[in-house]
Order: structure tokens, then sequence, then C-alpha cells
């Protein structure tokens, strides 16, 4: 019976001494752990991350003292397992009833009382079984290990995938700033709820709803999709810019030449009132063109009918350039039309000739006043045209009356 029992305590003992090297290891690896020594340091705790820090970290203190109670228990009971005469069937009793009973005396910190003042007397100290020690310090360490690996994966994934989005909202938003693209409507509200999830991850990462990253990246996403559809939308109006731009610059040189026409051509011949007026009113919406161009250049892209009045300008000037281009014409057809008038009026000389009429002195002053219009400068065509009928109507009459 000696020898069962005293096998039995030397198994047990080993056991025991087994799982305190296990619990040590992982304490120390605990203690060691980054996350788990950022929590201890920190200062800017908030919320339910520092309410449950402040009972785990207590808890910690629980655990270390309790493995080193344990340690030192392993310790006594080796050294009385190796003493002379251990064999004897009391003493191993009394082993074997240390491992059972309450052999384990541990301190019971009142960590809301603070430290313990100099003069005080001893701190109160409860007596466990080593299973009811054990059992606590699992509940401990796997109360200290859930919350350490909560934390770290706030701090080493969610957080810097939360400020991943804020850059990337911040880069692009910065990018529509410099392109003068228009930012959605939504994106104070995104970047405020974006600002406010990583404040919890830092300081409260507890309280950060699990969530929280899917939706803030679907709401995010979303901003990104408007940012960049404004980018598009203004780089298509600027390209739409730059083609009406183009089409305008074409309106315009016709629209100089047109009226460099008409300069020169008012040397020689009376323009009519209506090409005057056309011209007037060519220059005066080429300006409102020109002034509506510079609007929607420097307007809000994507607003509400600025594609429509782009392509509005667009025709505008189409119409602008066609008529810019009847006037530039204008010159050659009225400088045709005074010498088909100049050719009219010799012809008609000649005839007044081949009739016998050339001495007529009405005919001949006829002739004389509408050649004077017509090789003065400028040449009043209208009235050059009304003479050179006259002149023709009266060579008709002229013959019979010689007859």
């Amino acid at each position: 019976m000696t020898e069962t029992s005293l096998a039995d305590l030397d198994r047990r003992i080993e056991a025991l001494g087994a799982t305190l090297e296990r619990t040590r290891a992982n304490l120390v690896e605990l203690d060691l752990d980054v996350t788990r020594q950022t929590l201890a340091a920190s200062t800017s705790l908030t919320g339910a991350t520092a309410q449950q820090w402040q009972i785990v970290s207590g808890n910690l203190l629980e655990l270390w003292a309790g493995q080193l109670a344990l340690d030192d228990l392993i310790d006594r009971l080796t050294r009385a397992r190796s003493a002379k005469g251990v064999a004897n069937r009391v003493l191993v009793g009394k082993l074997l009833a240390i491992l059972d009973g309450e052999s384990v005396t541990l301190a019971q910190p009142d960590v809301a009382a603070g430290p313990r003042p100099l003069t005080a007397g001893p701190a109160p100290t409860e007596t466990r079984t080593v299973d009811e020690v054990l059992t606590a310090m699992s509940e401990h360490y796997a109360a200290a290990a859930t919350l350490v690996a909560a934390v770290a994966e706030a701090w080493g994934s969610s957080l810097p995938a939360l400020e991943a989005l804020h850059r990337e909202l911040d880069d692009l938003e910065a990018t529509a700033e410099r392109a003068g693209a228009r930012r959605p409507n939504e994106l104070p509200s995104t970047r405020r709820a974006l600002a406010d999830a990583i404040d919890t991850a830092r300081t409260d990462p507890l309280s950060l709803p699990s969530d929280a990253l899917v939706n803030l990246r679907a709401t995010v996403e979303r901003s990104v999709s408007a940012l960049r559809a404004a980018l598009g939308a203004k780089q298509k109006l600027e390209e739409e810019l730059a083609v009406a731009a183009k089409g305008f610059e074409e309106c315009e040189r016709a629209t100089r030449r047109a009226n460099e026409g008409l300069e020169r051509a008012a040397t020689r011949v009376t323009l009519p009132d209506d090409a005057r007026r056309a011209a007037q009113q060519l220059a005066t919406e080429v300006a409102e063109v020109r002034a509506e161009l510079v609007h929607l250049s420097n307007g809000v892209p994507g607003q509400s009918g600025t594609r429509t009045r782009v392509v509005q300008l667009v025709q505008r000037a189409a119409r602008l350039q066609h008529e810019a281009d009847e006037l530039e014409r204008l010159p050659a057809t009225l400088l045709a039309l005074r010498d088909e008038l100049r050719g009219r009026l010799e012809a008609y000389r000649a005839k007044a000739m081949a009739v016998g009429a050339a001495e007529d002195l009405d005919l001949d002053g006829l002739y004389m006043s509408a050649r004077d219009i017509l090789y003065s400068a400028p040449c009043a065509l209208l009235e050059a045209e009304d003479r050179v009928a006259a002149y023709q109507a009266a060579i008709r009459v002229a013959p019979k009356e010689a007859r």
C-alpha cells in the first residue's frame, strides 16, 4: 500500500510540475505579447476596452500570484518527497492530503482600494485547493487571451484597413479638388463615420462593431465611385469643351475673315444695311459664345444641364460659322454685281450707238450718271442698278422717237 501511495504521489507531483511548466510558458508568452504590453502602457483607452482591461489586468496579477504559489507548493512537495524516510506511510498521506486539500494560500488584493498603506496590517488571504487555483488561473488566462486577441485583431487588421480607406478617400478627394470635380453630397458624413470608427478602433477596439469595416468599406466605395464618376464627368466635359473651343476658334476665324472682307469691300461698294446688321449681330453672338465657353470652363462640372449647354454651344458655333461664311462671300458677290452692272452699262451703250441714239443728250446724260456711280468708290450699288435700268429703259424708247 505504501508503494502504491508513493507511486501515486510521484505521478501527481510530476503531473503538477508539467502543468506548471506549461502555464508558466503561456504566461511568459502573454506577458511578452506586444498588444498586451501596449494595453498595459496605454493611457488613452476608453469605454468597454478600458473597463475590461482594468478587470483583466487585475486578473493577470492573480494569475501570476497563483503561478508563484503553485511553484512554491511544488518546491515544498519535491523537497519533502526527497527527504529521508519519505516512504513513511504517514508522511506520504500528508503529502497527498496537501495535493488534495486547501493547501494554496493566496492574497486577496482589493484593486479598487488602490495601494495598501505602509501601516496597514497583513492583506487578507484565502486558501484554495490546487485544482481550484488552476481552474481560476485557466479562466483568467482565457479571458485575458481573448481580450488581447480581440484587440490585436482590431489594431493589427481593422485599424490599418480603416486608415487605408481614409487615405484612399483623402487621395481621391484631393485629386477631385485639383481637377475641380464635384464631390458627392454624402462625403462629409462618410468622412465623419470613418473618423469615428478609426478613433474607436484606436481607443476602444472592443466597441468596434464586427461589421464596421465591411459597412464602412461599402460606404467609402460608394463615395469613391461617386468621386470617380465626377472625375469622369469632368474629363468628359473637358473633352467636349475642347471640341466646342476648337469649333469656336474656327468660327472666330471665319468671323474675322468676314469682317475684314466687308471692311475692304466697303471701300469699293456701299454695303447693304442688312449686311451691316448681320455683321454686328454676328459679332455680338460670337462674344456671347466666347463668354459662355469661359463660364462653362470655370464652372462646376457635372452640374445639371452643363453638358446640354456645351452641345448647344457647339451647334450655335456651327451656325455662326455658317453665317460668317456667307458674310465672307458677300463682298465677292457685291463686287461681281458691280462689275456685272458695268458690263451691262457698256453693252447698253453699244446698243445705243448701234441704233443711232449715241448722240442723244438725254441718253448720254443717263449713261454718264450711271457710269459716275459705278466707277465711284464706294459704289452705291442700289442707286447704280436703278440708273443702269433707267438707261436701259431710255434706249428702248429712243429709237422709236427717232423714227
